[in-house]
């Protein structure tokens, strides 16, 4: 019955398996996982948008051929032709460079908003397999406990000393234990394949302490990247307008014009000429009608998601406060009484003090303790991943 206080001590210092710990598996999913590495080639697009609007229009060519008949000779010669290059004229060039620069921001902020999501999605997913290994870790224990206590009581019974009632109740016990333990073992195979599907490779097992609790620091709504990707698209959207404005006067054009002399066939008369399109009336209207009803909308959008991710932050929070307060109460109230007791019905059923059935009564709510306590740090590092997720941790 030494084992009992063994195992009391041991459940203590559970977790020294050299698996993969959550800032191994981050650093290596950051690097190798197809989802990040696409949304760092998104990145792209914005460089290209500021590439492009940094760029003149291109100039125009225009060429007429015509073909020439006699009763001597007849062939095709150039008659006219011109180059027109379109002038950025009236702000347009700064406004589209501008707002190519806050698209850029925006895009920046979007996809932090998808690697901060894609985290504490891996987070939740890393310590739900380091949960199930803990639990798979006391369902041995438990295992262990079980097949001693079989072995003593069927010891006991073929001498004489124990009821048959006793024995089948010991070896039933012992078979309960053999299938939560394979159902342990089931769940923590799982959890590290729906690890592996997010982070993108093959985690074949984790590492860490569940009792690690994080600490939750107050942020500005402001900085967090989804706010951020808002407020950009606000400011982009403002930019667009500006340019629609600019783009809706005339666009002019400087030329290069020449055609053949109507005469003096063969010879070309040059010149530079300036052209302008003519204003027309609500010109771009339509364009800066629906980015100014877009900009309105964002607004009232950003207006509310502060207010729904300040409810979130404050119900984690609370969150925090309750799972610990319970965790306070188990590990310096509940589980000291249960270890004690735990001692005193391992001596009292070496002496025939309890019957088998008092034993395992003890032996089950201590089991059932002790995956609450884990239970609980879990819940608390869920929540933390939702915090991750929110974009509140980096």
């Amino acid at each position: 019955m030494r084992f009992f206080r063994l195992f009391v001590i041991g459940l203590l210092f559970i977790g020294f398996s050299r698996g993969e710990t959550f800032q191994q598996v981050l650093d290596r999913a950051l690097k190798e996982s197809p989802y990040i590495k696409s949304l760092e080639n998104t990145r792209k697009v914005a460089a290209g948008e500021i590439k492009g609007a940094k760029l003149l229009p291109n100039p125009e060519l225009s060429l007429t051929f015509g073909r020439l008949y006699s009763q001597t000779d007849s062939g095709v010669a150039l008659t006219d032709f011109s180059i027109s290059q379109p002038l950025m004229l009236w702000g347009t060039r700064k406004y589209a460079v501008e707002k190519a620069k806050v698209f850029q921001k925006y895009m920046d902020a979007y996809i932090e908003t998808l690697k901060r999501e894609f985290t504490g999605q891996l987070y939740i997913k890393f310590f739900t397999a380091l949960y199930m290994l803990k639990s798979k870790e006391i369902a041995e224990k438990n295992l262990q406990i079980s097949k001693n206590t079989f072995e003593f009581i069927k010891e006991s019974y073929s001498l004489g000393e124990e009821s048959r009632i006793n024995f089948l109740r010991a070896k039933r016990e012992y078979e309960k234990a053999k299938m939560e333990y394979q159902k342990a073992s089931l769940e923590y195979e799982k959890a590290l394949k729906e690890l592996s599907a997010t982070a993108g490779f093959d985690v074949s097992s984790v590492e860490g302490k569940l009792s690690l609790v994080p600490q939750l620091k107050d942020i500005n709504p402001d900085e967090i990247p989804s706010i951020k990707a808002l407020i950009s698209q606000i400011e982009e959207l403002d930019k667009n307008i500006r340019l629609q404005k600019a783009l809706a006067k005339p666009q002019i054009s400087v030329e290069l014009v020449g055609g053949e002399d109507p005469v003096d066939l063969g010879k070309y008369e040059f010149g530079i000429g300036i052209s302008s399109t003519l204003p027309v009336f609500n010109r771009n209207q339509g364009e800066i009608i629906k980015s100014s009803a877009k900009k309105s909308a964002l607004q009232q959008e950003l207006i509310y998601r502060k207010k729904q991710i300040s409810s979130r932050i404050a119900s984690i929070k609370k969150a925090f406060q309750l799972y610990k307060k319970q965790l306070n109460t188990v590990e310096n109230e509940i589980l000291p009484q249960l270890e004690e007791g735990m001692k005193l019905a391992e001596e009292s059923l070496s002496l025939r003090e309890i019957t088998p059935f008092e034993f395992y009564n003890w032996k089950r709510e201590y089991i059932q303790t002790l995956l609450y306590r884990f239970e609980l740090y879990y819940q608390i590092h869920s929540a933390y991943g939702e915090y991750i997720k929110i974009g509140g941790a980096q």
